[in-house]
């Protein structure tokens, strides 16, 4: 599973990441359907290269039409933002149902500030950290365009007419295989360990949801 393989990859290349976006709403308890995976990183040089390799394990590839390693180059960053108005470094897998991983080239609060707030989910030694989804940091995010609806870190964006397109070339069948596999990645992590690092103290519990509740 794509989910799987991405994140022990991260793990096992020590990046630090945290999720955000629709995928970490589906984590939090509401779901969901989203075709990409919103990753925030940590943007120092050796974090990227960290990143940069675990990207490589998974021979995922550039969407937009420069090299990988491009991503570590903090001018190029600038001239993305600057002159194609970027908001994310876009890597795609070979498997057509994989989704599209959406890496923000220029996160809206510093990392280390959200980093110390994270969530982390546990299960079979595998672990994925989230943004906290606590109301102090999503009402602070929310001024960077998140949604108000779910209380949790999302991104509101323009769903550009390249992306709708390459959307429509995914055929009917891996489209439902990319819904199931979403489906029982977030049955199993909802049913994780939970570690909140906003509140030390508090031992949550995993998250039910109509996903758990399927046999």
């Amino acid at each position: 599973m794509f989910y799987l393989d991405l994140f022990r990859a991260l793990q096992q290349e020590d990046v630090r990441y945290l999720v955000v976006g629709g995928l970490a709403v589906n984590l939090y308890g509401v779901e969901r359907a989203t075709m990409d995976v919103d990753l925030m990183l940590a943007m120092d040089a050796e974090n990227l290269a960290r990143f940069i390799r675990a990207a490589n394990t998974l021979g995922l590839t550039p969407v937009p039409p420069v090299a990988l390693q491009s991503l570590a180059d903090e001018a190029a960053r600038a001239s993305w933002i600057e002159e194609k108005r970027m908001i994310v470094f876009a890597l795609r897998a070979a498997d057509p149902a994989a989704p599209t991983l959406d890496v923000l080239i220029r996160p809206p609060l510093p990392f280390d500030e959200v980093w110390s707030r994270r969530v982390e989910k546990s299960i079979g030694g595998l672990t994925v950290r989230l943004a906290s989804g606590i109301a102090p940091i999503s009402k602070r995010w929310r001024k960077h365009g998140a949604s108000p609806m779910t209380e949790k870190i999302d991104f509101a964006y323009e769903l550009s007419e390249e992306r709708l397109k390459a959307y429509r070339l995914v055929s009917l069948y891996d489209r439902l295989r990319w819904l199931e596999a979403l489906c029982r990645f977030t049955k199993m992590m909802q049913a994780a360990s939970t570690r909140d690092y906003s509140q030390p103290h508090a031992a949550l519990e995993p998250q039910s949801s109509r996903y758990a509740k399927d046999k």
